[in-house]
Order: structure tokens, then C-alpha cells, then sequence
């Protein structure tokens, strides 16, 4: 076996030490320069008319609106939305002709996943001898195996002596797509995989709401929203009205973990699949069918709550807590997360089941081709929420 019975004792020193030692060198590998605060109230900077710059094809298809016009030089525009990551914040003064970045100083501590479950355990907490939530009971369990290979299995024991469900999916730290992901309740194997790229283990989420698919059955679902991050002190956040949803292709159980059909919903980027697509409003009716019992619109806002809580904790948190105003930063992220029934008791005592939402990541420069292909006015909206702070007959709602 690739590891052996830890020393209880030892395994116990120095964890109220781990968390903070831990964080601390997070945040040394985090890359982005910023010596100065140069952000500003620019407020009287906004115009009616800028110029352009992005080296993104989906921008310039179908942003049509004539207050932008798109420029082939970065140094003659008045707003870059551009795929790399952007690291000269520095550059950004009062004197600068870029106005705008569509990014923020730092985005790596929660579009990264490693560095995202770090800052929320952080910052909710851990006890070490509970082995059901670390952080946030809306973040899935998570450990880092590079640092909480030891943590981790004094977890993975403790459930497996006590019966409980002990499957976890491995997550590379910074791919996409379901790339180097496993599903597995073999402890070997997890050790083994530590051995390959950098992983998460996140205890994987047993009890999921399903949808019903004719023809297949009751499969996995997560659900994708675009959020919209115009400032962060204060915090001002929105959300798409438009959610995507993503689909496994097979009835879900909790068995053949390697079948990728049944444990996976990533379709689009496997021409074989059969792929499957429902707008959100046709969702919402269908799923209101399914469960007769539950509404959406509570659902969403359970939702909304745990995405302001998330990005609160993260611009909350050094060193992001140091930039407090950050007007020329502009972003849009998509975030994924499912929901997962819980055992609760009513008002009257009574056991029922509710589903809750739980944050699986926060994703950077997201793909939003089925976004333009169904809503053509997307990057049209957008630029308008950011650009020339309009919100009234938008398609978005502040959180």
C-alpha cells in the first residue's frame, strides 16, 4: 500500500498552525503585481463612446452596439477584454489611456480551485475531527493532497470506520472539462494520484437532485451561471437570468465511477455524445413538473445568497481585502454547482428533504458560445451594465 496507519498524535500537533501557514503560502504563489492602489473614483471617466480592444472572436461577432468601437491596438483603447490573464495593474493610473480591464487584481484566489477552497476553509474554519464539512457546509469537503494528504486520510479512515459513503472526485487544481477527473472510494488509488498532477479531493455529492430524461431516466445535472462582477468595494455582483444546464447522458448510481456518461454532465466538447440542451426557462417549468413540491425562485435565491457569501469571503480576505477600489476592474466569470438533497426537519419538527446548492468552482474567461447563439444580445448587455451603467429591461439580477 502506498501509505501507512499515521500516528494519531502526531497528525494532531500543530493543525491550529496548518490553516494560517497554509494561506500564507498561497498567497505567495499568487503572481499578480500590485504596489500601489492606483484605483480611483472614476465616475466622471465613464463616456458614451469607447474604443475597443479584445482578442476574443464572440466579442466582436456580437457586440453591435455603436457606443463601442473595436480597435486593433491595445494602446489606443479605452477597454481591454482580453483572454490572458493581465498582470501590469500597476500601469493603470489617473494618466492611463486604458480606462478599463476585464479583470481584477488577484481573480486567481477564487477562479482557481485549489486557491478558492483554500480562502473559504480559511476563512469558515475546520475542526478537524469533523469529517462531514470543512469551511462552508455550500463548499463540497475539499483537501489539497499536496498539503492535506495526511488531514485527508485520517478523514477518509474515520468515515470508512464509521460506514459512512466514502467516494471523492479528484480534481486537477487548474484544468477544465472534466480533463484528469476520477471518481473513486479507493484510498489507493487516491494516494496514487498525488503522485501524477496536483489534486483536490472533493467528497463527492451522493445524493444529488436528478432530472428526469425520456428515454434514459433520472441523470446528474449542474448548473452553470454567468455572473457579473462590476465593482468589488462595494461589493456589487449580478447574475444572468439566463442559467445553463448540463446533462449526464445516463441514469445516475453510485457505481461505475469510470463511466463518464453517468458520472460527468461536460457533453459539448465530445461530438459522439448526446447531447442535451434546455433553455432555463424551460427548465424551470420542467423541473417544477418533476418536483411538484419545490419552486425555483426559492431555489435561485438560496443561491444567491451562498454567491454573495463566497465573493464577500473572497474580497475580504489579503491580499485582495488591501485593493479597496478596484472601478476600472470589470468582469464576467461563470460559476457551476449542483444541489444536493439534505436530510432537515420543518418548522413543526417534522423530517423533510431540501436540496441546497453547493459551489464547485468559479471559472475565468468562460466559454459563452451557447450564451450568443441563444441570447444574441449577450456582450450587448453586458457592456451596457458595465460601460454605460444601465440596469432597467437588462437581463440580470443583483445579488
Amino acid at each position: 500500500m502506498p501509505w501507512f496507519q499515521p500516528d494519531e498524535t502526531k497528525l494532531m500537533q500543530s493543525l491550529d498552525e496548518f490553516a494560517f501557514e497554509y494561506k500564507e503560502d498561497i498567497l505567495l504563489r499568487i503572481d499578480t503585481p500590485l504596489k500601489s492602489q492606483p484605483f480611483e473614483d472614476l465616475k466622471a471617466m465613464y463616456k458614451s463612446k469607447y474604443t475597443v480592444y479584445t482578442d476574443i472572436t464572440l466579442i466582436t461577432e456580437n457586440l453591435k452596439l455603436d457606443n463601442f468601437t473595436f480597435v486593433d491596438d491595445k494602446e489606443s483603447a479605452d477597454i481591454l477584454w482580453v483572454s490572458d490573464h493581465y498582470r501590469k495593474f500597476d500601469e493603470l493610473t489617473p494618466e492611463s489611456h486604458v480606462l478599463f480591464i476585464n479583470q481584477f487584481p488577484y481573480e486567481d484566489l477564487y477562479n482557481c480551485k485549489h486557491f478558492m477552497s483554500t480562502l473559504i476553509i480559511a476563512h469558515g474554519g475546520f475542526d478537524v475531527n469533523n469529517i462531514h464539512t470543512r469551511g462552508y457546509s455550500w463548499l463540497p469537503m475539499t483537501f489539497e493532497l499536496n498539503y492535506d494528504l495526511k488531514l485527508f486520510t485520517r478523514c477518509f479512515l474515520k468515515r470508512q470506520e464509521l460506514g459512512l459513503k466514502n467516494i471523492w472526485i479528484l480534481k486537477p487544481v487548474n484544468k477544465a472539462r472534466g480533463i484528469d477527473t476520477h471518481v473513486t472510494d479507493d484510498l489507493d488509488k487516491i494516494i496514487r494520484h498525488t503522485e501524477s498532477i496536483p489534486k483536490l479531493a472533493c467528497l463527492y455529492i451522493t445524493d444529488p437532485m436528478l432530472f428526469y430524461r425520456p428515454g434514459i431516466g433520472n441523470v446528474k445535472i449542474d448548473i452553470r451561471y454567468v455572473l457579473l462582477l462590476a465593482n468589488s468595494d462595494p461589493l456589487e455582483l449580478y447574475i444572468h437570468n439566463m442559467f445553463w444546464l448540463r446533462f449526464s447522458n445516463k441514469p445516475f448510481s453510485l457505481d461505475s465511477f469510470d463511466d463518464y456518461e453517468k458520472h460527468f454532465t461536460v457533453m459539448n466538447y465530445k461530438p459522439e455524445s448526446n447531447l442535451k440542451t434546455i433553455l432555463s426557462p424551460e427548465f424551470i417549468k420542467l423541473f417544477e413538473e418533476q418536483y411538484p413540491q419545490l419552486k425555483w425562485a426559492p431555489i435561485e435565491d438560496e443561491i444567491c445568497v451562498m454567491l454573495k457569501e463566497a465573493f464577500t469571503i473572497f474580497f475580504s480576505s489579503p491580499p485582495m481585502s488591501k485593493v479597496k477600489k478596484c472601478e476600472r476592474s470589470k468582469a464576467c466569470y461563470a460559476t457551476d454547482l449542483m444541489l444536493e438533497w439534505c436530510d432537515e426537519t420543518d418548522g413543526r419538527g417534522e423530517p423533510i428533504r431540501v436540496p441546497r446548492p453547493r459551489l464547485l468552482e468559479i471559472n475565468f474567461c468562460p466559454d459563452t458560445e451557447r450564451a450568443c447563439e441563444f441570447d444574441p444580445p449577450f456582450y450587448n448587455d453586458i457592456f451596457s451594465l458595465f460601460f454605460l451603467h444601465k440596469t432597467e429591461g437588462l437581463p440580470f439580477r443583483k445579488i
